[in-house]
């Protein structure tokens, strides 16, 4: 498996590969489930997605194989979006989140504000 390099501009791919991930996920454990449209960034895991607390894990350990990182029992239990799980992926990897989660969008994972760097 390739690593994913997570440097300056590098969001965009690793919050993609998350999102193929999820939705990958989500197509095995609900196969006959259309996923159209896609949820974004900033869909629910469990609503949009689909994902329980199993499916969540196995997310989970392929981002960690595929960005080499360890994201603990904490992302596990409180990720609530792909956008949520990138800024954890970000965290273990020593990087600053090129946007900030609001108070609102971790309590309802409705909205993800970008910042300038």
């Amino acid at each position: 498996m390739t690593r994913i390099r997570i440097g300056a501009g590098d969001t965009d791919t690793a919050l993609a590969h998350i999102l193929a991930e999820a939705e990958a996920i989500a197509r095995e454990l609900h196969p006959s489930r259309p996923l159209a449209p896609a949820p974004g960034a900033d869909g629910s895991l469990d609503r949009d997605f689909g994902l329980d607390s199993l499916a969540r894990l196995e997310l989970v350990g392929r981002v960690e194989r595929a960005h080499g990182v360890t994201l603990g029992e904490q992302a596990v239990s409180t990720v609530e979006t792909p956008a949520g799980l990138l800024a954890a992926v970000l965290a273990a990897a020593g990087k600053p989140a090129p946007w900030r989660l609001t108070s609102q969008c971790r309590a309802t994972a409705t909205c993800c504000k970008k910042t300038t760097p």
